[in-house]
């Protein structure tokens, strides 16, 4: 038995903010207190 990789959500941690933009690009923001005044971004 095989499972379509399309077909299958994935959860969110409740914690983690996310939308999208009116340009289509979504996000997803988690806080990360630890190193803080710091920001991470990652574009896949």
């Amino acid at each position: 038995m095989s499972i379509d990789p399309a077909m299958t959500t994935i959860p969110v941690d409740p914690a983690v903010r996310y939308g999208r933009l009116d340009n289509g690009l979504s996000y997803y923001l988690l806080e990360n207190p630890s190193p803080g005044g710091n920001l991470e971004l990652s574009l896949a």
